[in-house]
């Protein structure tokens, strides 16, 4: 096995079931039932990064103000120049707001390499949760019921017996034709862009380089300053085209 398929195959390795933490979601009152989503700590995302990088890998963000909310922009860099790039948002209520952005954008940039991805494939998990005061809990017999059940999840996903999601094939033709537009504009503007996807995606997958190519589409705009007729609202096709008329190049 090649150092960068080895590398490859230690960030996609899930982490021990203990390092898994459960968050109530959504709340169905009237049964007192909630929706629980898994996740990881950072800190453990980058004790994995420095055991599969011998501690060389990069990491530096950016931090912006849109639309009223506070939004963070993080890059992890592998030994070998992979880029993972994800973005993260929190309001700016929140005292905690900056960390919490930079946590969920790091996170999202981990998956794009690979990192906690499986995350995305786990079925849901629902529990039995109690109100105390204002806020929802999980009790201790149904956390631990909870961990369990993600144990045994983990482990079939090893023995092969998870089944991915399939992404639609015209959808991943469209997003490929996307990415190569941006590249396009990407060497007009002497800017590096991310690693190109793969031929073939898993819709979680789709989803995780979609979020990394649309925040290199909003580097792109910054790189500009002003697009006449630019709009994050507009179909991806706009958008395309309203950068294009501002580089004054054809797609």
């Amino acid at each position: 096995m090649s150092e960068r398929n080895a590398l490859y195959q230690a960030l996609r390795a899930p982490f021990p079931v203990e390092h898994h933490e459960f968050r109530i979601a959504h709340v169905v009152e009237s049964s007192q039932r909630a929706l629980c989503v898994v996740y990881v700590d950072t800190r453990y995302y980058m004790d994995r990064l420095d055991q599969a990088t011998d501690y060389s890998w990069k990491y530096d963000m950016d931090v912006w103000e849109v639309a009223g909310r506070v939004v963070v922009q993080a890059r992890v860099t592998l030994p070998d120049g992979r880029e993972g790039v994800g973005l993260g948002e929190a309001s700016p209520e929140d005292s905690n707001a900056l960390a919490t952005a930079e946590a969920q954008a790091f996170r999202r940039a981990c998956v794009v390499l690979g990192l906690g991805r499986y995350l995305y494939h786990l079925p849901q998990f629902w529990a039995k949760v109690e109100r105390r005061g204002n806020t929802w809990m999980i009790p201790d017999d149904e956390l631990e019921r909870l961990m369990k059940a993600l144990q045994s999840a983990l482990v079939r996903k090893a023995n092969g017996k998870s089944s991915l999601r399939t992404a639609n094939g015209d959808v991943v033709k469209r997003f490929q034709m996307y990415v190569h537009t941006l590249q396009k504009f990407a060497h007009v503007l002497d800017l590096v862009p991310p690693d190109e996807p793969p031929e073939h995606l898993d819709a979680d997958e789709l989803e995780s380089y979609a979020r990394t190519w649309r925040a290199f589409e909003k580097e792109i705009v910054h790189a500009l300053g002003h697009v006449p007729g630019y709009s994050e609202k507009a179909s991806p096709e706009a958008r395309l085209k309203a950068i294009a008329q501002g580089l004054g190049v054809k797609i």
